[in-house]
């Protein structure tokens, strides 16, 4: 898998609320190793490895999306020649159309690599989401929690397990009277070679190596989004 590759997450999925997180994160799992054809084949094992779920969440997934129309679902079978007759080989999963109606994020692929947790996953999406053309994110905490459903101690939690793993970078704003405002965060997957992150982060010499470049954060990216929040 590229590492630069991105797969498009249709924003109505990323903010539903009556969809699990694991859902979600089953469902992008999907869109990331389908076809062109929109066709999907592999077993609940294999969709449990490249979405880090377990084999239960799969399946419970994979009905919930089948409910909701996003996903359609059949038995695959071969031949196998010592018993001489047909065994189940794996399911073949066919994608319906995506809904671009409120617009699309692209997410890396490599961010399904990483051993995040549900509501983690879930927060990087929702930054991917907000962050824009211009790669920067600054929702509230409180906003992120009620956008996503989830617990205000949950996000604060995630977002400090992205920032050590390197998935996010995490800036603390001022205001002119010196109060805290907002934070604002760039998603790694945004930034290029030859870029320039803000040097007011008070963090930047523990997870940014000296001789790594980056690219301007202000310009438009090669991958950009259709929508902006």
């Amino acid at each position: 898998m590229s590492k630069n590759s991105y797969v498009a997450v249709p924003n109505t999925i990323i903010t539903d609320p009556v969809l699990y997180p694991s859902t979600k994160r089953v469902y992008v799992a999907m869109l990331a190793y389908k076809s062109r054809k929109g066709t999907l084949n592999k077993t609940v094992a294999q969709l449990a490895m490249r979405s880090h779920c377990s084999p239960s969440a799969v399946q419970q997934a994979v009905a919930e999306l089948t409910n909701r129309g996003l996903v359609q679902r059949s038995r695959r079978y071969r031949y196998c020649a010592l018993l001489k007759r047909k065994i189940y080989a794996s399911n073949t999963y066919i994608l319906a159309k995506r809904d671009f109606s409120a617009g699309y994020t692209l997410v890396p692929r490599s961010l399904l690599t990483r051993e995040l947790t549900h509501a983690a996953f879930l927060v990087a999406l929702y930054l991917y989401m907000t962050a824009g053309r211009k790669g920067r994110a600054y929702p509230s905490l409180q906003h992120i929690a009620d956008a996503l459903y989830l617990a205000k101690s949950t996000v604060c939690v995630a977002i400090e397990t992205l920032r050590l793993l390197q998935e996010l970078y995490r800036y603390h704003c001022r205001k002119e009277n010196h109060a805290y405002s907002c934070n604002s965060y760039y998603p790694t997957g945004w930034i290029r070679k030859g870029s320039v992150l803000p040097k007011t982060a008070l963090f930047l010499s523990v997870i940014i190596p000296e001789t790594a470049d980056f690219v301007n954060i202000g310009r438009s990216s090669d991958f950009q989004q259709t929508t902006r929040y």
